[in-house]
């Protein structure tokens, strides 16, 4: 069987941020103004993956992929960038397909971004 490994990290509090992440990091209580338990936001966490994996098992692929573009506007008609196999690279993000990569329009075709970290471009 197919197996994906997922890494999450959630900053439960606002810290003292690296000066990279400064702008770009943010918290549960710094976005909410709610002190959030850590323990109760892993089971929350835990139990809405489940759900998701659930859903999946049960042939919930285009729903769920419809809920993801749905709730991350930005899959669709932001310019990104990234560092690929040939060094940092540029498109406009156009989707994401069936597999739940992000799909990138560049001057060269339609990249499939299966990894890594994307940055929005900010539109000047």
């Amino acid at each position: 069987p197919a197996r994906i490994v997922l890494g999450v990290g959630i900053n439960l509090r606002d810290s003292a941020w690296p000066p990279d992440l400064i702008g770009h990091a943010g918290s549960v209580e710094g976005l909410t103004g709610v002190s959030a338990d850590a323990d109760t936001l892993l089971v929350e966490v835990l139990a809405a993956l489940a759900a998701r994996v659930d859903a999946l098992a049960r042939g919930k692929g285009t729903e769920l992929r419809a809920r993801w573009q749905g709730l991350a506007p930005s899959s669709h008609g932001t310019r990104v960038s990234w560092s690929g196999p040939d060094g940092p690279s540029e498109g406009t993000s156009e989707g994401i397909d069936v597999d739940g990569a992000l799909l990138v329009r560049t001057d060269s075709g339609l990249e499939r971004l299966i990894g890594g970290e994307v940055r929005h471009l900010r539109r000047e």
